[in-house]
């Protein structure tokens, strides 16, 4: 802590300015380490539910009439 106290008496407000932004990076720093931590084991969680269900994959059935009618009317249009 003197150390902040001689630069801020040497350097003044640029001093001042200067251990503030290193304060304040290393909170940073801090802070994303923890929101990592969070991710990875909010992955690590979801990854297990994931393994114990079964996805579903739900598919639509449209008869080719249906569909080249719908081709047509666009055409029709243009």
């Amino acid at each position: 802590m003197t150390e902040f106290v001689t630069i801020i008496k040497k350097y003044g407000v640029t001093g001042l300015l200067a251990v503030w932004v290193w304060t304040l990076q290393a909170e940073v720093k801090e802070m994303r380490e923890m929101l990592v931590d969070c991710y990875q084991y909010q992955n690590h969680n979801a990854s297990e539910s994931n393994d114990l269900k079964q996805r579903q994959e739900l598919y639509a059935i449209v008869p080719k009439d249906y569909i080249s009618e719908k081709i047509n009317k666009r055409h029709a249009k243009a």
